[in-house]
């Protein structure tokens, strides 16, 4: 089998702009997942604070799942930030 003629050491900016581009792949992935949870997280909420018919508890369960929405939500929205800090701080 042949095996490409690279030198990593010759070419740095190739290793910073592959290693970018697949953190850049991951964070996309991992927020598509996550907004769709998110949105399952606040339906979900929705439909148990809808169906709590007063009960206490059931609409403690239902802000708990709301808060859950809430943090997801955040996770979705800085991603890449903190993905972006994360290979500033490693120097990629």
């Amino acid at each position: 089998f042949a095996a490409p003629n690279v030198n990593p050491s010759a070419n740095p900016d190739l290793i910073k702009s592959t290693a970018t581009n697949i953190a850049e792949n991951i964070v996309g992935v991992v927020q598509g997942v996550f907004g769709v949870a998110a949105v399952c997280f606040v339906i979900w909420a929705g439909i148990m604070f809808w169906g709590a018919s007063g009960d206490p508890n059931k609409i403690a369960m239902a802000k708990k799942a709301f808060a859950g929405f809430i943090i997801a939500m955040i996770c979705v929205f800085f991603a890449d930030k903190i993905v972006g800090g994360l290979l500033g701080i490693f120097g990629i």
